[in-house]
């Protein structure tokens, strides 16, 4: 298999520990220094399977003036099918992102044609 140039670099992420996840887009992280800091979480949903108190996270540090909260939580370790353990996405943006430059690349032209214009959340009928 020969492999390309990525489409996009993720920043770095910091590991951590879920302490709680509370009001649908807060949760206390405790980092491995020690420091506890409150990250915003984008996934409103329930998270079954993936919110774990104690369990592994991963946030990343985004130094903004325009942002209240400077972490965001993008990840989560799991347990996997096959017993063992895997990180799992959380930032339910980064999908909308990670398939428009795939789209944007060209990468499923074969599966969807040419595609001119990617408009997001379009208000439907």
């Amino acid at each position: 298999m020969m492999l390309g140039k990525p489409l996009l670099n993720f920043p770095e992420l910091q590991e951590g520990v879920l302490i709680k996840r509370y009001k649908r887009f807060l949760a206390d992280i405790q980092l491995v220094s020690g420091e506890i800091v409150t990250a915003h979480c984008a996934n409103t949903g329930p998270m079954t399977g993936i919110l774990y108190p104690g369990g592994k996270v991963r946030i990343r540090y985004v130094a903004s003036p325009s942002r209240k909260l400077k972490w965001s939580w993008e990840q989560a370790e799991v347990p996997s099918a096959d017993g063992s353990r895997c990180w799992v996405g959380v930032n339910t943006a980064f999908s909308n992102n990670l398939i428009g430059l795939v789209i944007k690349q060209g990468l499923l032209e074969e599966e969807l044609g040419i595609v001119s214009d990617i408009k997001r959340e379009v208000v439907y009928g």
